[in-house]
């Protein structure tokens, strides 16, 4: 796993004397310092005491909780697992939740002019007063995990966060706004380390995707969250509940930047400039298909998201792309769109609840992008419209088809395995069950398709083939009203 490389340096006090050492490391910096480094600044962290709780709890041995807590932090940012568990041991007396670590930070500041500016400083200083789990997702420094739950700093426990500075804040700008700006002052309790890991880099690209939307010039660089989302893969393997975040707040920012980054792409050497051809351009897309297979279920969250960008609108919009027939018979659809529509079978396939035909319609009406598709290419404007009815009329067939024993047997299966280790409990399942089988508990993909039966619009999609040509539209029609028909015979029989 690369790390991006930032100097630090940490100070610690002797008490045999009045000289100071300093050390001077180089390390790997997490979500939100990997963002900071990636644009070109690095924050300082020192390791400091604790906020005084530690030290209450335990009043003879203050100053030694003060400076195992600074060497924890340092040891934790070197990703030194032996001393940091040596650490640990030496803690065991402190209640887990009194063992805070106070470290200094620094970010880039959202004022772009500042940047510019030399006489201004370019970076936002604050103090940061977290959990060694904070601390950790910070750093990338994944396999500090397990080791700190072993001493009871459980990653899938509420973690709260305090931040503070000393200059005013500015009032255009709230003290606190998770998910979104990046706060530098206040106090906020995280559901658990993925629901910090997450949060932190909304935190930072929130603001750079501010600055961004506000030029007119096309962007053509490959998604800024895909650096970042790529780590996800390694934080679920290591004892992380999926289920313990924030869902609304974070499917709104991962549909908001998704449909962002949509809205603002263009590549003149693309067949169809405005369609995504990298394979790291969807990093949302591949974010939500990697939370499904580490065993995200809880799908409710899709009903209470804003309208302006819900999943289901901007799948549906992106799968309708009005110049898809630029690609031609022999010339296979990109990537997205596969990816798009194999999320878009998933959703259909676990959520408890989908939304009707209306409220597809009215978050389609709503969409930026449906917005800018049907301006930039007036001339189609019709035929994209009956494309969107065609998608939502299969997605409502779909819906209203009686739950296969298959499917039904599925999301059951996925329900009690839960969100904790769930690749590994699939790979016991494995030495049971055939491959095909685990394979469609994880993710409905390409192999798994002919499993779920889907509406043939979206198969084609999947299959990287346009759906919306003539011929394929009158077979489309025809093989779904067949296929609703034998939906009664495939629903007896279960391979699980």
């Amino acid at each position: 796993m690369s790390q991006t490389g930032c100097l630090v340096r940490s100070k610690r006090a002797s008490t045999k004397s009045n000289n100071s050492t300093a050390s001077t490391v180089s390390s790997g910096t997490g979500a939100a310092g990997g963002a900071a480094c990636l644009f070109g600044a690095c924050f300082g962290a020192g390791a400091g005491a604790g906020s005084g709780a530690a030290g209450r709890a335990n009043p003879v041995n203050a100053d030694a909780i003060e400076k195992l807590t600074e060497r924890l932090a340092y040891h934790i940012q070197l990703g030194n697992t032996r001393s940091v568990e040596r650490i640990l041991r030496k803690l065991r007396a402190v209640p887990p939740s009194k063992v805070v670590v106070s470290v200094k930070r620094r970010h880039l500041s959202p004022n772009f002019l500042a940047w510019t500016n030399r006489s201004q400083d370019p970076f936002l200083h604050f103090h940061q007063e977290c959990s060694p789990v904070v601390w950790a997702v910070d750093n990338q420094q994944w396999q500090m995990l397990p080791i700190l739950a072993k001493y009871g700093h459980d990653p899938n426990r509420p973690l709260q966060c305090k931040r503070w500075n000393f200059s005013p804040a500015s009032s255009n700008r709230s003290a606190m706004v998770p998910y979104k700006k990046f706060w530098t002052k206040g106090r906020y309790t995280y559901q658990s380390a993925l629901d910090y890991y997450f949060g932190s880099i909304y935190e930072f690209l929130g603001e750079e995707m501010q600055r961004m939307s506000s030029s007119a010039v096309g962007y053509s660089s490959p998604s800024t969250f895909y650096y970042f989302f790529q780590q996800l893969p390694q934080l679920l393997l290591r004892g992380i509940d999926v289920h313990r975040i924030d869902s609304i707040i974070l499917f709104n920012s991962l549909g908001y930047s998704l449909n962002w980054y949509l809205t603002k792409y263009t590549n003149e050497n693309n067949t169809v400039p405005d369609i995504p051809e990298q394979n790291d351009s969807c990093a949302e897309i591949f974010t939500v298909r990697s939370l499904i297979k580490a065993g995200f279920s809880e799908f409710e969250c899709l009903e209470f998201l804003s309208s302006s960008h819900n999943w289901f609108g901007i799948l549906i919009c992106l799968l309708c792309h009005p110049r898809l027939d630029q690609y031609g018979s022999n010339i296979q659809l990109p990537p997205i769109i596969q990816e798009a529509a194999l999320l878009l079978i998933n959703f259909l396939s676990l959520s408890s609840s989908h939304p009707t035909s209306e409220e597809i319609s009215e978050s389609l009406e709503n969409l930026s992008l449906r917005k800018l598709y049907a301006k930039r290419y007036s001339q189609r404007r019709q035929e994209f419209k009956d494309n969107l009815e065609t998608l939502q009329r299969a997605c409502s067939d779909f819906n209203k088809r009686p739950m296969s024993l298959r499917l039904q047997a599925r999301n059951a299966v996925r329900r009690n395995i839960g969100g904790v280790d769930f690749g590994a409990k699939l790979r016991r399942l494995a030495q049971t069950f055939p491959a095909e089988v685990v394979a469609f508990l994880s993710y409905v993909d390409m192999d798994s398709l002919h499993l779920l039966h889907p509406p043939r619009v979206l198969l084609k999609l999947a299959k990287r083939e346009n759906p919306f040509s003539t011929e394929d539209a009158a077979e489309a029609s025809s093989s779904d009203g067949e296929s609703a028909g034998s939906t009664s015979h495939e629903g007896e029989v279960s391979v699980v």
